[in-house]
This record gives C-alpha cells, sequence and structure tokens, in this order.
C-alpha cells in the first residue's frame, strides 16, 4: 500500500530487467531536484548519488535473457 506522497516508477531495459524506483517522499525529492546544478536547463544527478542523497528505493529483477523483437498489443 503506497502512502499519499509515495511514487513507483516501473519501466523495463535492453538488459531484460525490470527496474522499480520507489520514492519514499516524492514532493520533497522534486522539490530537491530543482537545486541542484542544470545542464541544458535540466537538473543533473549522477544515479548512484541519487540513491544515497534521497528517499528512494531500487529494485532490479532479471526477468529473462531473450531480446524482444516484437511487442503484442491487445486490441478491444
Amino acid at each position: 500500500m503506497t502512502s499519499p506522497d509515495e511514487l513507483i516508477l516501473v519501466y523495463g531495459d535492453t538488459d531484460g530487467c525490470v527496474n522499480i524506483l520507489i520514492f519514499l517522499a516524492a514532493r520533497e525529492i522534486f522539490r530537491l531536484l530543482t537545486t541542484l546544478d542544470r545542464r541544458k536547463g535540466i537538473s543533473t544527478v549522477s544515479f548512484d548519488r541519487f540513491l544515497d542523497s534521497f528517499k528512494c528505493d531500487y529494485v532490479r529483477w532479471q526477468v529473462h535473457k531473450e531480446w524482444i523483437g516484437q511487442q503484442l498489443s491487445q486490441k478491444n
């Protein structure tokens, strides 16, 4: 069960992994991100520093090792 200030971001990558970022205090994290150094107008921080500095958890789950060549969509 998530709290009102918790945000979960789930995405897949080309290594066959599901990546889950759990932001425990999303509003505070996004407010603090606006104070970081900017490159081309975008706040920038390394992923490792982000995980160490902010209230978040990261899970990476290896789902498969095969390359996905086609995406199927379900039509209503």
